[in-house]
């Protein structure tokens, strides 16, 4: 079997909620759902960070969010998980958004 780049490892995409944030290596402590346990306790997984607006002029919009947040992730190559969104639970508390408009 050759190697190429797409021959890369693909995930299905998993929910999970956030468990812990380690600041020094930017990443979330995720607890995916559905997930066996080893000895009665689900392992996390790391996560890189999401950040909202990074350029490297050092403009930046982000958060940290807040434990028990639930997220979709998706693992990416060498198994790694990535981060895609934040999964919306209460709908009806988003404000009315415009095009062009950052709330």
């Amino acid at each position: 079997m050759s190697n190429h780049i797409f021959d890369e490892e693909v995930g299905l995409l998993r929910t999970g909620s956030i468990v812990g944030y380690d600041s020094i290596r930017g990443t979330l402590k995720v607890r995916l759902n559905n997930v066996s346990s080893i000895k009665g306790q689900s392992q996390s997984i790391d996560v890189p960070a999401p950040h909202a607006l990074f350029y490297n002029n050092g403009l930046f919009i982000g958060t940290l969010p807040t434990i028990g947040t639930p997220i979709v992730v998706g693992q990416g190559s060498g198994g790694q998980y990535y981060f895609v969104s934040f999964l919306a639970e209460n709908l009806s508390i988003v404000p009315q958004l415009n095009l062009g408009e950052l709330l």
